[in-house]
């Protein structure tokens, strides 16, 4: 059996696998030089991911995908948790930020449509062995109470979001499940910017691969949240 590598430190969040957004560069192997530089620094990390937008329509195609197989081969002592269904990519909007107040991804969604597609995301990952589903990542950080009562329901214990949004979640009922927030444009934004925060505050780290390929930034902030 091969020796457990335990993580260190400061909780990282690396968002968007897969990324839908057509317009930047989704080149996976950029994703697995950051894997590879958590992974050397043993970076206590989540890779949040949407498993509607793996590759196949039946939930058995998706667990097939190379969506899977790169979770598998990438992600060995990180987490894999789960960043809504599809990222809202099923909405038309005229501006992203537009479905934001609402939910965003789960704008318009009953109970019933969000427990379905819930199930459906859970069951595709439950086929990874460091898939956690007490950990939950609501795309754009934008939730409502149909979501926040669906996830009371499931073993969802932290939910991550943005700090930008703070007076909205003070209207909601997030029940027991407890708030990671990240600091807006300080430990949520590039990497640079994280590295010029880091020692001002204390919050969960939050970066996106597909905006952000920073590796020297990236090792530098692995190098000082490892040691923590």
């Amino acid at each position: 059996m091969a020796k457990k590598i335990e993580q260190k430190g400061r909780l990282i969040r690396m968002d968007d696998f897969p990324s839908g957004d057509k317009k930047r560069n989704k080149d996976w192997n950029i994703l697995s030089n950051i894997l590879k530089i958590f992974e050397n620094y043993h970076v206590n990390y989540l890779l949040a991911t949407s498993p509607m937008l793996y590759d196949g329509d039946t939930q058995k195609e998706k667990i097939n995908s190379p969506h899977i197989k790169f979770l598998k081969d990438n992600v060995i002592t990180g987490k894999i948790v789960m960043h809504g269904f599809n990222h809202g990519f099923h909405l038309h909007w005229d501006s992203i930020v537009e479905t934001w107040e609402k939910g965003g991804e789960f704008m318009n969604m009953s109970h019933e449509e969000i427990n379905s597609k819930y199930e459906m995301c859970d069951k595709i990952l439950s086929c990874l062995n460091n898939y956690d589903p007490s950990h939950f990542v609501p795309p754009f950080n934008a939730v409502n109470q149909n979501l926040l009562d669906v996830l009371n329901t499931k073993e969802t214990k932290f939910i991550h979001l943005n700090s930008f949004f703070n007076a909205q979640y003070d209207s909601l009922d997030f029940y027991d499940i407890e708030l990671l927030i990240a600091e807006n444009a300080k430990t949520y934004a590039d990497s640079s910017v994280i590295l010029e925060n880091i020692y001002d505050y204390d919050e969960v780290i939050t970066m996106h691969w597909v905006y952000d390929q920073n590796y020297q930034c990236i090792e530098d902030i692995s190098k000082i949240v490892s040691k923590k």
